[in-house]
């Protein structure tokens, strides 16, 4: 795959995040207001399946996007460059919350600590990313301020109950359009460089190089043929007698 054609990685690893809240959800028998990783939590079946399924691999996944991200565009600029880089530790702290997995027996110590901790950074770096990126691109500017806006205001202004669930949903938009966007801009990038390539005369290969070499190559050789008419034209005609042959001073000696 293209490092500049991740987008449906992204779209795989929010669908994989989707199906396993719903499945999950629907197998424990969980009232729909639960928490989104009571699911995953100690003591419920196939935890840590969900856990894989809900946060770690689409947490892995995304942090391999930004990464190749990164690398497809380092030209871009600083701001597009610190918007990948929160990506980044945003989609670590994602996939955290499934190593930190929460503990119905004490939900103020041990792995539930850690595990809202893992739900702060993400939030965090989420939406200092989007606020970052909304500056950075224009293309993407009042979506990703409107995305950031909704991430931070979200679980103060709705609850715990919805407040999670628009915050969630919000990171998938932003990280596809923030793919999405990348992506174009790192293919038209690379189409003007090709394109400066082909005609630019010091870059060896390049038509332009090649049919300027071909002309300097041309130039030379007629200045050569200049040269060499411009030599016989100054060279004197020889010495003739009076019948019309070349006179005894321009023949050579007999050897014998």
């Amino acid at each position: 795959m293209s490092r500049a054609r991740l987008w449906p990685l992204v779209t795989v690893a929010h669908l994989c995040t989707l199906a396993a809240l719903l499945v999950f959800t629907a197998a424990s028998a969980l009232p729909m207001a639960a928490p989104l990783a009571w699911a995953g939590a100690s003591g419920m079946p196939a935890a840590w399946l969900f856990n894989l399924l809900a946060w770690i691999l689409p947490g892995v996944s995304l942090a391999f996007v930004a990464i190749r991200l990164r690398k497809a565009a380092p030209a871009r600029g600083l701001g597009v460059g610190i918007a990948l880089q929160l990506c980044l530790l945003a989609a670590l702290a994602f996939a955290a919350q499934g190593v930190w997995q929460l503990d119905p027996a004490a939900l103020d110590a041990g792995t539930s600590r850690l595990h809202a901790t893992a739900w702060m950074v993400w939030l965090l770096a989420f939406g200092a990313g989007a606020l970052v990126s909304g500056f950075a691109m224009p293309a993407m500017r009042w979506p990703a301020l409107a995305i950031c806006a909704v991430c931070l205001l979200s679980p103060a202004m709705l609850g715990p109950v919805a407040g999670p669930r628009v915050v969630l949903l919000a990171w998938w938009v932003w990280t596809l359009l923030l793919a999405c966007r990348v992506s174009r801009r790192v293919d038209r990038f690379a189409e003007r460089s090709r394109g400066r390539s082909a005609r630019d005369p010091d870059i060896p290969g390049s038509d332009t190089h090649r049919r300027s070499r071909t002309s300097a190559l041309g130039q030379k050789a007629e200045v050569v043929d200049w040269a060499l008419e411009l030599n016989r034209a100054r060279r004197p005609p020889p010495a003739r007698d009076a019948r019309g042959l070349p006179s005894s001073r321009n023949r050579r000696p007999s050897p014998h």
